[in-house]
């Protein structure tokens, strides 16, 4: 199949799978559409990741913008013209870019031998919006959970990130004006936020912990668990809700601490074991990774979703770092009624009236 054809097809996928997760809706009749109660109905924020995109819109940034092809023409009516989207929700765009939104979201590059980084580069990208919870996805190809994706990656710096999206800013002299506009964006909401190592989750949480709830950084009772973890004595529930999220927001230390003992006390356990797995993947520490991967060899007849886990663990540290790197991109250890809990208990994001 031609290189455009195959992005198209892709793409179409991943407007399928958008469909998808939303589930059964109600068609709309004809004669509703003629009413201005449909017209005045708001927009679904939370769908559109909209707590990122108001961090961009806020703190003022200019520049080129990656995202995923669905949020293109949110984006584009939110921060344009200050912020070019690389696709703005429809076809009209060069092939080339449709190539490279299926490239990025499988983390690498485009052309032979070019790096995931590079390809970036080479497109412009200023801004970065990963998104999606690490669930398992519906299909292998469609909706690779991107939020991770520019993690520790040299050159790029992380402005803002929360449960379900993330923002990075390439740190170079180009950028500068942008990093100071969310240095100044970050001090006028009293939130922490270092130039050099940029957004900090857990100083989000702990100096500003009313605006990381309502920027879903952490779900609206994350600070009565954090309360009942520090009195050492949480419960085994409380502990793996603790490393779920502390997993899913780049804390895999943490996580991994609390899964190596959640393991040891339940050894019959799955969800722990696919975390702890997963975790050390996500710190490239692919031995020990393999070695925890053993854990899940004793897992139910027909759990594809742990021998999934299991088996990238076992070849990433064969792999090249680039190869490995994707491999482990494209990984979850949540599964779909998990991630959804873990949606269902965050703050939705405001509904801005029109600009």
């Amino acid at each position: 199949m031609p290189r455009t054809a195959t992005a198209i097809a892709a793409t179409a996928c991943l407007l399928a799978a958008g469909f998808v997760k939303l589930g059964e809706q109600k068609l709309v009749s004809r004669d509703e559409i003629f009413q201005s109660a449909y017209y005045r109905r708001p927009y679904a924020a939370a769908k559109h990741h909209a707590h990122a995109i108001w961090v961009l819109a806020d703190s003022g940034v200019r520049g080129n913008l990656y995202t995923d092809y669905f949020i293109g023409g949110f984006a584009g009516y939110w921060l344009a013209p200050e912020v070019r989207t690389l696709v703005n929700g429809t076809l009209n765009v060069p092939s080339e870019s449709l190539d490279a939104l299926v490239a990025i979201a499988q983390r690498r590059g485009l052309r032979p031998g070019e790096e995931f980084a590079a390809l970036l580069d080479r497109l412009g990208i200023d801004l970065f919006l990963g998104i999606r919870l690490p669930e398992l996805r519906r299909t292998a190809s469609v909706g690779i959970a991107t939020t991770a994706h520019l993690e520790n990656t040299p050159g790029w710096i992380a402005i803002f990130r929360n449960l379900t999206s993330a923002i990075y800013l390439r740190a170079n002299d180009r950028n500068r004006a942008n990093l100071e506009r969310v240095a100044d964006y970050y001090a006028a909401q009293h939130v922490p936020f270092d130039r050099e190592r940029g957004f900090d989750v857990d100083a989000a949480i702990r100096d500003a912990p009313d605006w990381a709830i309502a920027h879903g950084v952490v779900p609206i009772g994350f600070v009565r668990l954090a309360h009942n973890m520090a009195s050492g004595h949480a419960s085994s529930a409380v502990r793996d809700r603790v490393a779920t999220i502390s997993a899913v927001l780049g804390g895999y230390r943490r996580s991994v601490a609390i899964d190596r003992g959640l393991v040891r006390e339940e050894p019959q356990a799955v969800r722990p074991k696919r975390r702890l797995v997963w975790s050390l993947l996500r710190l490239g520490q692919f031995e020990d990774a393999a070695e925890a991967a053993a854990l899940l060899e004793a897992r139910p007849a027909g759990d594809g979703f742990s021998a999934w886990i299991s088996e990238t663990a076992r070849g990433s540290g064969a792999m090249d770092p680039e190869a490995a790197r994707a491999a482990v991109a494209a990984l979850a250890f949540l599964t779909p009624a998990e991630g959804s809990e873990l949606q269902n208990e965050l703050e939705p994001p405001e509904v801005r009236p029109p600009r």
